[in-house]
C-alpha cells in the first residue's frame, strides 16, 4: 500500500490544520475531526512537494505553483467548501516570483517577509540555461 506524501502545518488553535499533496490542485484547512472546513486551490503539475506556510497570525495562507507564482489568500476571508465555486480561487494576491516551479514558501515569524524557492531537474538531451533555482525575500 502506498501512502500519499503530504504535508502539514498544524494552526496555533490546535484545532486545525493546512495540509496539501502532491499533484493535486488543492490546500486543505481542515478541522482535526476530520471536517474539512476550507479549500483553496492551486496549480501544481508535478510530482514535487509544493510547500505552503502560514504568517504568524494565522491570516494568510501561501502557496507555490507550478507555473512560478505565488498566491496568497485571506484566511479571514476564506469561503467555506459549501459556498465554494469551482472556478473561484478567492486569491487575494498572484505574483509571479521564479521562472521555474515554486517549491518552497514560508513567512519570517516577526517581520514581514516572505521567502520563496524555485528549482527542479529537468531532463534536456541538448544544454539549455533555462533552469533556475533560486531563493527569494519578498517584503510586505
Amino acid at each position: 500500500m502506498v501512502l500519499p506524501r503530504f504535508s502539514l502545518v498544524e494552526t496555533g488553535t490546535g484545532c486545525t490544520v493546512a495540509a496539501g499533496w502532491r499533484v493535486r490542485y488543492t490546500v486543505l484547512i481542515q478541522d482535526i475531526t476530520v471536517q474539512v472546513l476550507y479549500t483553496y486551490q492551486r496549480e501544481v503539475l508535478t510530482n514535487q512537494r509544493i510547500q505552503f506556510d502560514l504568517n504568524r497570525s494565522e491570516t494568510i495562507l501561501a502557496t507555490g505553483n507550478h507555473d512560478g507564482t505565488v498566491l496568497l489568500f485571506d484566511l479571514t476571508r476564506g469561503q467555506s467548501r459549501a459556498n465554494q465555486n469551482e472556478d473561484d480561487t478567492s486569491c487575494e494576491l498572484r505574483f509571479e516570483a521564479h521562472k521555474d516551479t515554486v517549491n518552497g514558501v514560508s513567512f519570517h515569524p516577526y517581520w514581514g517577509l516572505l521567502t520563496t524557492a524555485s528549482g527542479r531537474r529537468h531532463f534536456h538531451i541538448e544544454d539549455s540555461d533555462t533552469e533556475e533555482n533560486s531563493l527569494k525575500i519578498w517584503s510586505f
